[in-house]
């Protein structure tokens, strides 16, 4: 786990917008830690994606992602702020590792759908086919591609 101000500011540093040398201003930071809350909440409320992570009240605030996923959260969030930084220049492999860490972390924290059971036209009943008052029903088996349950 980590604060927000070191996912931020390595996210910054992937499109040149922070170094040491010339740190980010906190408009900038602030604006980073905006987007990166949008886009964790969108990614629990569109995709399902449910990391555990809180979102900043202030910018140096804990995180509380997963290990496994600090580094995907950077890049997918350097590609996010491209567009607030015109001037900067990344990795031109950014893209691909940004794409490649959102496949990862939907594989890995989406919560998969399991499919109701659906029953056979061969699946027998058992005991209680016949119906009260001498009227015998002839349902041997559960008709097809009903639900069970």
């Amino acid at each position: 786990m980590t604060t927000g101000t070191k996912v931020i500011q390595r996210a910054l540093q992937h499109i040149g917008a922070h170094s040491p040398l010339q740190p980010a201003n906190p408009e900038a930071l602030n604006n980073a830690k905006d987007t990166l809350n949008s886009m964790l909440a969108s990614w629990e409320d569109d995709w399902g994606i449910v990391m555990g992570t809180v979102p900043l009240d202030a910018i140096g605030d804990e995180l509380s992602e997963p290990m496994g996923a600090r580094n995907d959260i950077q890049y997918i969030l350097a590609m996010a702020l491209r567009a607030d930084f015109p001037g900067s220049q990344s990795d031109p492999l950014l893209p691909r590792m940004a794409d490649e860490g959102f496949q990862r972390i939907l594989r890995t924290w989406t919560t998969p759908e399991i499919p109701k059971a659906v029953v056979r036209g061969t699946l027998p009943k058992g005991q209680g086919n016949k119906r009260g008052g001498g009227i015998r029903w002839d349902y041997t088996f559960f008709p097809k591609d009903s639900e069970i349950g």
